[in-house]
């Protein structure tokens, strides 16, 4: 192991499997969110405009709140996987590389949480 490589592993940059796993749990929850998205915009569509009431009612059902807590842990999921492929290809820079990727991971996870948390919220208050 060389002294470049050693500074590589501690920056946390590099090819560390090539990118295939990253490839293709982008594909996996591309391919998952197609049905969910149809279910969870149906949900919310099918109560848009009946109020704010109606639509708590609706997500208070388990059957949604399960698709809305799928949708939304998948989506940001997809999103951080995205987030990090752009930011490998386009930020060359290991230290701005590493921490443009540590703030959008905490931002992805942190969303994620805030959507999990709200959805459950609805769950079981009403």
């Amino acid at each position: 192991m060389t002294t470049s490589s050693n500074k590589k592993a501690y920056l946390g940059i590099g090819d560390h499997k090539g990118g295939l796993g990253h490839w293709t749990l982008q594909r996996i929850t591309a391919i998952l969110l197609i049905p969910l998205s149809l279910l969870f915009l149906f949900t919310f569509i099918a109560n848009f405009g009946n109020g704010h009431a109606a639509m708590l009612q609706s997500y208070s059902q388990p059957w949604n709140a399960i698709v809305a807590i799928l949708f939304f842990a998948i989506v940001f999921y997809h999103l951080a996987i995205g987030l990090e492929a752009v930011i490998d290809d386009y930020i060359p820079d290991p230290h701005q590389h590493k921490l443009i990727l540590r703030l959008s991971n905490m931002f992805c996870r942190a969303m994620s949480v805030i959507a999990v948390l709200s959805v459950l919220k609805i769950l079981f208050s009403t």
